[in-house]
Formats: C-alpha cells, structure tokens, sequence
C-alpha cells in the first residue's frame, strides 16, 4: 500500500515537472507596467487611463511583495494575470491624489472633446460621448464619481449640448440616415447611459434611457429651436414609444 503511494507521488512529481523559473526583474517589470497601465483605471474604461504612474516600477515591487511573496512572474501571460489583481490597488492610490485626478479629467475631457465616431448602413453615424466631464469627487461610499458637468442638466444632456453635437455631426456627416450619440452619467447608483438618435427624415429626435425609447412630439425644425426651447428635448415633454427602435450603443 505504503509502496503504491510513493509511486503515484513520483510519477505525478515527474508529470508536472519542475516549476518554471520566474522572469528576471529586468525582464518583469516592462510587462508587468505595460498590464498595469492597460487595466482600466475607473469606471472600467481603460482609454481614460492616464498614460504613466509616477514610481509605478517602485509600486509594482511593493505589490508583488505582498501578492506573491516577492516572486516575479514566469511568462507574459502570467504577467498579465498577475497586474489584473495588483493594478486596482496601485491605480485607486494615484487617482486619490491630486495629480492623479486631474490626469483622468483630462482624459474624460479629451474623449468628450474628441468621440470615437463610426458609420453604420442601420443606424448611420454612431458617437460615443463617454462620460460628462466635471469634478472627479470621491463619494460618501467610497467611489469616484463626475460632478458638475456643464452639459448635463435635471438628468439630461442640456438642449445647448444636443444642438452643438447634431450640428457638428451633420457639417461632418451630411448624407447619413441618422445621428447617434450616448452619454454617460456616474453620479448616480449605477452609471446612467441616455442614448440620442436623430432622423433627418422624420425630423424628430428620440432619446431612450433604461432600456424605454421617448420621442418628440413635433419635428424640431432647425437646431436653433431646441435652443430656444420651442422643440423642447427633455424626456417629460416628449410621448413614449412603444417600439423596438434600435439605437446605435458603444461597442
């Protein structure tokens, strides 16, 4: 018995084999910063991570310390695994410092300043705003969150905000079928994504929010309305559709 025991713990000794050796720091670290840096920083959107993290060599150090007793890892794909569990920690201290708040405001700013816009023969040209930009504050939870966006209003994309956007859209997109544009709002329990379609050729905007679509009740007739409030844009002015409208959403 004592003897079939002591032969099945060598054979599966011989069958793992031993452990791969670690990568040497030099080697490591340049893997390890490049998974830190890629893992998404806040609001699990890695494009608006800033691009560096003051010491971070110095950081990552201390963390695989802690997280795997000092041990580097063996391959890239280790590597990786090993950032996904260490980037949370590093990433919250930084963005909890002034720096570091200013760094992912600026970046929630750049992509508000500058969408990713794509076309598609459906749903015409589709624009992903991100988040408002405003303040990033740390709330009585614990969480970051955006404050104080100008563009955001009672809930809502301002009418100033959704006229600027569709004039936009339309200099640069003139032939598409339709305009497309979401936002997002983290001020609230869970992020709150509204999503804005207009159709030049019923001239009417839509907007559908937790998973119900609103439309105006009249076409807008000119941009320069939904800025004097005659077309008003805000959801409580606007009749429920009861349809299933697809509207362009990030990917």
């Amino acid at each position: 018995m004592t003897r079939s025991v002591l032969t099945v713990a060598c054979f599966a000794l011989c069958a793992c084999g031993p452990r791969k050796p670690s990568l040497t720091k030099s080697e490591a670290l340049p893997e390890l910063r490049k998974y830190v840096l890629e893992t998404p920083a806040i609001f699990g959107r890695a494009n608006y991570n800033p691009p560096s993290i003051p010491d971070l060599d110095a950081q990552i150090e201390t963390a695989i310390e802690k997280r795997n007793f000092g041990r580097m890892p063996a391959d890239a794909a280790e590597a990786k695994r090993l950032a996904f569990v260490i980037a949370p920690n590093i990433w919250s201290h930084y963005i909890d410092t002034p720096e570091g708040r200013a760094a992912v405001e600026a970046r929630i700013r750049e992509n508000w300043d500058n969408p990713p816009v794509r076309t598609e023969e459906l749903n015409g040209v589709v624009v992903d705003l991100g988040l408002c930009p405003g303040a990033l504050t740390k709330n009585s939870k614990g969480s970051f969150e955006l404050r104080d966006c100008p563009a955001f209003e009672h809930g809502e994309l301002t009418a100033a905000e959704i006229a600027r956007r569709l004039q936009d859209l339309t200099t640069r997109y003139p032939n598409a079928n339709a305009y497309n544009f979401s936002v997002t709002f983290t001020n609230y329990r869970t992020p709150k994504v509204l999503h804005y379609r207009w159709e030049p050729s019923s001239d009417l905007l839509y907007l559908t929010n937790q998973g119900v679509t609103f439309r105006s009740k009249k076409r807008i007739g000119g941009f320069d309305k939904l800025l004097s409030g005659e077309s008003p844009s805000r959801m409580q002015h606007m009749e429920t559709v009861h349809s299933n409208l697809r509207v362009g959403t990030p990917r």
